[in-house]
């Protein structure tokens, strides 16, 4: 697994997910269980594993290319994820079982997952106009970049350190001040660590974060 491997990867699996999914509107059978909601979870398998795996890199190898990867790509997944939930067609045959259900024969499970489905595509917009489905989109690809940049900028600031006894330092994360704040005698350390790290992104310099806070703050509330 390498950075310069993700891009055409992200592009592959989300051109194989829009295949499945225009495969399952084209289908001229009344929608079904198994011909609509049970395709549709079959969808995307690709896409699936590939944002968990990125997921994981993005979190475990904080280098600056998986970052600048993330900025890219988080808002253009966020788009590719509209992009199902916004299909007309899609909708109409997830209403169509959903409408069905209490004429079905389906097991407790199946008739669930159809209601989480269903209630899920609503929930994301589904049954906006169009015009608000083009915002919510732009809304939802913003957020992506604003917590790609959230991310970065907590990320410069734990990757500073704190001097202490004998010349060691207490690098800015969680996994270095813990420890340090459970075993140090020093109070007057402790005190330092834990304030520089309890301030993270809140330093009014480059790294700062409120700004970007409180533009997700506003960017979630035109979205609920």
């Amino acid at each position: 697994m390498a950075p310069e491997h993700f891009p055409g990867a992200f592009e592959k699996a989300i051109a194989e997910q829009r295949s499945e999914i225009d495969a399952i509107v084209a289908n001229r059978e009344a929608p079904t269980f198994d011909n609509t909601i049970a395709a549709i979870e079959r969808a995307g398998l690709m896409l699936d594993r590939l944002e968990r795996m990125f997921g994981i890199a993005r979190e475990s190898v904080t280098t600056p290319a998986y970052q600048a990867l993330e900025r890219e790509w988080q808002p253009r997944l966020a788009a590719s994820a509209d992009e199902l939930l916004f299909n007309p067609g899609l909708f109409k045959r997830i209403e169509a079982v959903h409408e069905a259900l209490p004429a079905s024969r389906l097991e407790p499970e199946q008739v669930r997952l159809v209601t989480r489905m269903y209630e899920h595509f609503v929930r994301r917009g589904a049954r906006l106009n169009a015009a608000d489905k083009e915002r919510l989109s732009d809304i939802n690809q913003a957020l992506a970049a604003r917590f790609a940049e959230f991310r970065a900028r907590v990320l410069a600031d734990e990757n500073t350190s704190t001097p202490v006894d004998g010349g060691r330092v207490v690098t800015n994360t969680r996994s270095s001040v813990d420890p340090f704040l459970t075993t140090s005698p020093r109070r007057d350390l402790r005190e330092i660590v834990w304030r520089k790290f309890k301030s993270r992104g809140d330093n009014g310099d480059a790294n700062d974060t409120n700004a970007t806070i409180a533009a997700i703050v506003g960017l979630r509330a035109e979205r609920a």
